[in-house]
């Protein structure tokens, strides 16, 4: 039973093989270049436009 307990412990501790680019993580939220508290209106605006073009048609 210890040695069945030993290795369930050692294989939930053990270090899981990377996935995927870590630096995919701390990109979230990069907006690439706009401002969009200096441009939120317009930004608004052309969503809205965009949808209303899309709805019309």
């Amino acid at each position: 039973m210890a040695e069945y307990v030993r290795r369930v412990i050692e294989r939930d501790l053990a270090s899981p093989e990377p996935r995927g680019d870590i630096s995919d993580i701390f990109a979230l939220g990069r907006s690439g270049g706009s401002d969009i508290a200096a441009e939120g209106k317009s930004v608004v605006a052309d969503a809205v436009e965009e949808d209303w073009i899309q709805r019309t048609r």
